[in-house]
């Protein structure tokens, strides 16, 4: 038997690149992962790209917003919107029943890309041939989407909510983050409901413009130890991969209390305990640097199982490689300063390559990943893997399908600029 203040998870949604339009669903997510899918090989570069008519996806999944209002609304916010839609209908809660009126609503961004172009389509107007009603339109924009609090402004304004609504930005482990101030609310009482969304966008011009500038910067440099967004396809824990693919999207984790789960009869919704998660950073005094021996990494996790679970417990790790190699060895240091020798029969495997390196959502992805391997009864394979790279002193799951197994307990990793580390610990519901 659970305690009333467990924190359940009970619904999720997304907004990520999908096999004929948009991954949105549940079942779309799990199709997706299940089957390694690779969705990020653009012709032309790799890259995780929605294609969808993003108004019409939002405005038929909240028809009680105005298209006015989400007309004005940026593609990164509504990526959130879509997601928190799809994770509420997921979940069996209504927004127009007034279900999430008082839910805590919990955002994380990290690319500034979205922010960026709104704010320069504004400053840069030409004055002379813009109307008053267009310039209305660009300052309407540039007050609501040009600041990281983007998701969250638009996410409160559809749920007419009155809960607390923030927004954490701590590069790529800001969704991870996010579990843990989800988890201690529901357990002192303040939220029995919680959404935690991560939504990023990132624009393929600025992109371009970046690797050029990039390319120069790096001339007779010896990058071996580096970190970049590389022109050929991600392959985590694979010897050939060369960095990591930018995606696009957002997805959005619904947590509840026990209390308020069973209260409504719902317990059928729920997939998963998150027990706890822990943050921790590397000290390493550079912002760009990367800690070979992943000491924040080993140190999250440590926090994170302490007084919870011993490390032999641990069936399976969602691992947080973006696909660079020197990520490889850093964390199996990190793994192998855990796990000691059994790291090497431990099952670690990230589906990252099948939508794209997105930033913020990749740790609501990762819990979603984690959730959903439980119910099924199988770890999903690292995506891309044909090769592993030695240098992986674990098991990268190289199967290329998924394999049977019962996943009871699973850390969820993710890090990034600064070697900030999330890690979440995600127990079965029995």
């Amino acid at each position: 038997m659970g305690r009333p203040r467990d924190t359940l998870v009970t619904g999720m949604g997304f907004c990520l690149p999908g096999t004929g339009g948009l991954c949105a669903a549940r079942e779309d997510f799990w199709d997706v992962i299940s089957t390694g899918s690779l969705l990020i090989d653009r012709g032309d570069r790799y890259a995780g790209v929605i294609e969808a008519d993003l108004l019409a996806e939002a405005a038929a999944r909240l028809p009680g917003v105005s298209q006015r209002y989400l007309a004005n609304y940026s593609p990164v916010q509504l990526y959130g919107l879509i997601s928190v839609a799809e994770a509420c209908r997921d979940s069996g809660l209504g927004i127009e029943d007034g279900d999430l009126a008082e839910a805590g609503l919990l955002n994380a961004r990290h690319c500034l890309d979205a922010n960026f172009l709104v704010q320069q389509r504004a400053l840069t107007a030409d004055l002379e041939t813009t109307t008053p009603p267009e310039a209305r339109g660009l300052v309407a924009r540039s007050m609501i989407g040009g600041q990281l609090n983007d998701t969250t402004l638009a996410q409160v304004s559809a749920l007419r909510n009155t809960g607390p609504s923030y927004t954490v930005s701590t590069s790529c482990a800001s969704g991870g983050v996010l579990f843990g101030i989800a988890q201690r609310m529901i357990a002192a009482g303040e939220a029995d409901l919680v959404l935690v969304t991560g939504a990023d966008q990132y624009d393929s011009g600025r992109r371009a413009d970046f690797d050029a500038v990039a390319a120069r910067a790096v001339e007779g440099l010896d990058l071996s130890d580096s970190v970049g967004v590389t022109h050929r396809m991600m392959r985590p824990y694979d010897r050939r991969t060369g960095g990591l693919n930018v995606g696009d999207g957002a997805a959005t984790i619904v947590l509840e209390s026990r209390e308020r789960v069973e209260a409504t009869g719902r317990l059928d919704r729920a997939g998963a305990v998150l027990v706890s998660q822990s943050t921790r950073r590397s000290p390493v005094r550079s912002t760009m640097a990367i800690d070979q021996e992943g000491v924040g990494v080993s140190l999250a996790i440590e926090r994170c199982l302490a007084g919870h679970l011993a490390p032999e417990e641990v069936d399976y790790v969602s691992g947080g490689a973006e696909g660079s190699p020197v990520f490889h060895s850093m964390e199996s240091t990190a793994l192998r300063a855990v796990f000691g020798d059994r790291v090497r029969e431990l099952p670690v495997s990230v589906q990252e390559a099948c939508f794209g390196h997105s930033g913020s959502p990749l740790g609501p992805m990762g819990v979603a990943a984690v959730t959903l391997m439980m119910e099924h009864g199988v770890i999903c394979h690292t995506a891309g893997c044909e090769e592993p790279d030695p240098a992986c002193e674990f098991d990268p799951v190289a199967d290329g399908k998924p394999r049977e197994a019962a996943v009871d307990h699973a850390v969820s990793l993710n890090y990034g600029s600064g070697m900030v580390s999330s890690a979440i610990l995600l127990e079965r519901l029995r």
